[in-house]
């Protein structure tokens, strides 16, 4: 509506949406008092931190923001385990916050989110095989992991061990097996 538009200003700046997923977090954290276990509120509130986190300038406040986005998403799966959606939002999370250390130059912080990005896609294709966006960024994940370990090995002047490349190799063969 165009109160809101006019009140944040969020078609002109972040700021406006940064205000507004500030004030969905209150709200979810609202819900939560009144129906403690609810996994939606929990989803949603990480999501809404998670974009926060994407539209803020300095790294250490997103990094901060994923953190605190990725103990909601957490917190959703002790309560439902099989939360698979919970499950690729984390890995989501993941992914676009390594990339975001990889623009920045730090690759070793990179290769760890990755890491744990491919883990909870893994895991949510272990609930869901058929889960197109998560087998997708799943690969993604794969893929930029293994440019990253390239792009190290180059400016070491070391090579990756064909263990390592065949282990990059399987573990995408299992994953596009699960597609099927």
């Amino acid at each position: 509506s165009s109160g809101i538009n006019a009140e944040y200003g969020a078609t002109k700046n972040p700021n406006g949406a940064i205000k507004l997923y500030e004030q969905a977090c209150r709200k979810y954290q609202e819900c939560l008092l009144i129906k403690p276990n609810d996994v939606y509120s929990l989803y949603n509130w990480g999501l809404s931190l998670s974009q926060q986190a994407k539209l803020v300038s300095s790294s250490s406040t997103a990094d901060n923001l994923f953190i605190v986005a990725a103990e909601k998403y957490e917190r959703a799966l002790v309560i439902h385990p099989a939360d698979y959606k919970a499950l690729t939002k984390w890995g989501t999370d993941l992914l676009d916050q390594a990339r975001t250390k990889q623009s920045n130059g730090d690759l070793q912080g990179s290769i760890s989110l990755l890491e744990r990005a491919c883990e909870k896609f893994d895991s949510s294709l272990e609930i869901l095989p058929s889960q197109y966006l998560c087998c997708y960024n799943a690969g993604m994940a794969k893929l930029l992991l293994a440019k990253i370990l390239m792009k190290l090995a180059q400016e070491t002047g070391s090579t990756i061990s064909p263990l390592k490349f065949s282990t990059l190799e399987s573990d995408i063969n299992e994953d596009s097996q699960k597609i099927v």
